[in-house]
């Protein structure tokens, strides 16, 4: 079976499924359209992989990540099956329509789980939904994004949850001591790490703190990453009149693994932003991160990944979206807990991590792939 699958770039997060696909799937063409081309082309680069291509994208109408390399691909190239990334996208949008011409299966793999609120989404969801009708199989990053599939009229054994998968970062050696001073900290050390935009809640974070160190407990609130939000999110610390709060900045990805060993927990206080074209998280993939490395976490619930790889009180505890109450609730039962007790709820992660390799989602590529050769017209 030829299969072409069509991605738009190779993040950190995504190198794992990559090199799975490629050794499971040795007729396997990946075609990646972004315009940051020089990240697919150094990971290339690196593994000596020769069946993949990468070409430059540009902003078209609706779409940002138009491509007439991949469509020349779609019209010409010989193939049994096609796997495209996202419902909303040119590569569906278009592919779609000419494999059905061709008389081609079409996968598509994608983490959506709620309705996007822009202009764009409305104009084409009409379309969105021709093709749900049609599609051959659905490759899912998370068990809500099955949901939403359902409820959108898809068939049951048309879906395949593939959880979405990183690095184990535990197989990594140390990169820096620079984080080491965190270890002498003897108050609770909290991390936060994301991009410092609405959507991932640190607001919600520092509201919460300022309840828990207002009841006389002491702890530490690390701040990993950067974005728009940054100097609104010092104003807010200032407001509080917070302590121990520590803005250290983006951190590398390949020092990540040091900053997450020296805290106790992990907090993601994503929430909804209604009226937004990226609304909540499609999936939180610093959770897949901080397990890997034995942490306990605290998420909110519109953190796709919080559905599926935490259980309550086991290896970590959620939240309702933007209740900085009952996330200081949480933070302050988590304080409570002998040392030992919070070191075995993150040591509980070791039943989760097989749920969230790249072989584990490749493997569910590979049954959507079997699925739809099965039922060949």
């Amino acid at each position: 079976m030829k299969v072409i699958f069509s991605h738009s770039t190779v993040q950190n997060y995504r190198e794992a499924l990559i090199k799975e696909l490629v050794n499971k799937l040795p007729n396997l063409k990946i075609v990646l359209t972004s315009k940051n081309k020089s990240i697919n082309d150094n990971f290339i680069e690196i593994n000596k992989f020769k069946n993949i291509e990468s070409y430059k994208s540009y902003s078209v109408l609706l779409y940002n990540n138009f491509s007439f390399s991949l469509l020349k691909h779609a019209l010409i190239d010989k193939y049994d099956v096609w796997i495209s990334s996202m419902l909303n996208s040119y590569s569906t949008h278009f592919v779609f329509l000419i494999s059905k011409i061709r008389r081609k299966k079409f996968i598509i793999f994608t983490e959506d789980w709620y309705n996007v609120k822009s202009v764009r989404f409305g104009l084409i969801n009409w379309y969105n939904q021709i093709i749900l009708n049609n599609v051959d199989a659905l490759v899912v990053a998370s068990s809500a994004s099955r949901e939403y599939f359902l409820n959108r009229g898809v068939p049951d054994e048309k879906i395949f949850v593939a959880l979405n998968s990183t690095e184990n970062l535990s197989l990594r050696r140390k990169k820096t001591n620079r984080f080491e001073y965190i270890n002498e900290i003897t108050d609770l050390k909290i991390l936060f790490m994301n991009r410092l935009e609405e959507v991932k809640g640190l607001d919600v974070l520092l509201k919460a703190i300022k309840i828990v160190q207002d009841s006389n407990r002491i702890i530490s609130l690390f701040i990993a990453g950067s974005g728009s939000m940054e100097k609104d999110y010092k104003v807010l610390a200032d407001k509080l009149k917070l302590t121990n709060v520590y803005f250290i900045g983006k951190v590398p990805n390949n020092e990540i693994h040091d900053l997450i060993k020296e805290v106790d927990i992990y907090v993601h206080s994503g929430k909804v932003i209604r009226d937004s074209k990226a609304s909540q998280e499609a999936w939180g993939f610093t959770i897949n991160e901080v397990i890997s490395l034995n942490k306990p976490i605290i998420s909110s619930d519109s953190v796709a990944a919080s559905r599926d790889l935490i259980s309550e009180n086991i290896n970590g505890m959620i939240f309702e979206e933007s209740n900085y109450t009952e996330l200081s609730e949480k933070i302050k039962e988590f304080s409570d807990l002998p040392k030992e007790e919070q070191r075995k709820m993150g040591a509980n992660n070791k039943f989760i991590i097989d749920k969230i390799t790249g072989k584990s989602q490749a493997e569910k590529f590979i049954d959507s792939l079997n699925y739809v050769e099965k039922n060949e017209n």
